[in-house]
């Protein structure tokens, strides 16, 4: 697809161009009897068509390839199914009713009199022993230990610490901007034509005639006229020195009078009130409580446990053993010999008869050139071209 359209296009450009007259018949191929013409000038000029020589003839185009079928015997292979019966061994399970004896175990339950030991509950009063914590209150006298406070002047001495001002001389800096001039190195773009104005013969295109199948396509030809256009411009980057002033800061160091404040530690000397606890000891009568031990006698109920044996009925449960007879279905696996059909495929060979193509070849065709060229166009630089032989290829260059 993309060379059809590629020869689609060659040929839209072609017939578009006035000068491409003679490759028309190149696209719709050579004939048997070729035919000369003058190619077209763009020169202002009109061009004399020139007169052409009578081609000789061309040998007639080889004839087609002969094809013939002929008859071919091969041998194919072909899957045929068929039935078949066999005898197979089948299991079939057999059902039937047995009887067995089995034993089953019995619950009896039966009442009988037995003696038992009873725990029974039995309250008896018993008499103890027990200590009492009574409280007695009695006076006594004790030492006690109270605190006044007594306040007295009491001289001290502390430190106050009190601002002085003095006058010291301290070096200061300070910046002044001073102008400097530097040069530096900067690039410069130009705009400047990129030909003369007055349209000169060395910067116009020189003419030339084309030759081939796309000499028109891309701005060749004969005797074609350029006229003088816009002048065209272009950029150039050139590096210029230039010298620019700028402020450079400079450092200067001063000494100047400034007042310094400083704090100086001060002793004074000076009395406060300090207050006092003194401990005074006297004696005071108290009540004071104890606890005695009193031991008394009482009484209380206690609670025993005590074993008789009592006859009583109790219900047992045994278990019997007991035998029974029962019936049950068995079921067992028989072989069996039965007719089974199954389904067989075989590859059987087949021969068969094709008609297989036979391909004769032909000689190849052969191509007179002409008697004699065509002469040449007196306006136009280029010759006239000629179309020999019989071609069936779509670009047939002529020479």
């Amino acid at each position: 697809m993309k060379r059809i359209f590629g020869m689609m296009v060659t040929a839209a450009l072609l017939a578009a161009s006035p000068a491409q007259a003679h490759f028309c018949s190149l696209l719709k191929g050579c004939k048997s009897t070729p035919s000369c013409a003058a190619p077209a000038c763009d020169a202002p000029a009109p061009c004399a068509a020139p007169a052409c020589d009578a081609p000789a003839p061309c040998a007639a185009p080889a004839p087609a390839p002969t094809v013939t079928y002929v008859d071919q015997q091969v041998t194919t292979y072909e899957c045929v199914t068929e039935k078949k019966k066999i005898k197979v061994q089948v299991q079939k399970p057999v059902t039937k009713e047995v009887t067995f004896d089995y034993t089953v175990n019995e619950l009896v339950t039966k009442t009988e009199k037995k003696p038992v030991t009873v725990q029974k509950q039995v309250w008896k009063d018993v008499s103890f022993d027990y200590t009492v914590y009574e409280s007695v209150t009695t006076k006594e006298t004790r030492p006690v230990t109270k605190y006044t406070t007594v306040s007295e002047v009491v001289p001290y001495s502390y430190t106050e610490y009190q601002a002085v001002t003095t006058m010291e001389k301290r070096l200061q800096t300070t910046y002044v901007c001073v102008p400097k001039t530097i040069t530096q190195c900067v690039p410069v773009v130009k705009v400047v034509p990129a030909c003369p104005t007055d349209c000169a013969p060395s910067c116009a295109p020189a003419p030339s005639c084309g030759h081939g199948l796309f000499s028109k396509c891309f701005g060749g030809g004969c005797g074609s006229h350029h006229s003088c256009a816009a002048p065209a411009t272009t950029c150039v980057t050139e590096y210029q020195t230039v010298c620019k002033t700028v402020m450079e800061r400079v450092p200067q160091t001063t000494e100047v009078t400034v007042p310094v404040t400083k704090c100086v530690p001060v002793v004074k000397n000076g009395t406060r009130t300090v207050t006092k606890c003194v401990p005074v000891v006297t004696n005071e009568e108290f009540s004071v409580v104890k606890c005695v031990p009193v031991a008394k006698k009482g009484t209380r109920k206690v609670c025993e446990i005590v074993s008789v044996v009592e006859t009583q009925d109790v219900t047992t449960t045994e278990c019997v053993a007991v035998k029974k007879v029962g019936k049950r279905l068995e079921t067992t696996c028989v072989t069996v010999e039965e007719e089974k059909e199954i389904v067989e495929t075989k590859t059987v060979p087949v021969v068969k008869t094709i008609k297989v193509a036979v391909t004769t070849p032909c000689a190849a065709p052969t191509c007179d050139t002409c008697a004699a060229p065509a002469p040449a166009c007196d306006t136009c630089a280029t010759p006239a071209k000629k179309c020999c032989g019989t071609s069936f290829k779509l670009f047939h260059f002529c020479k």
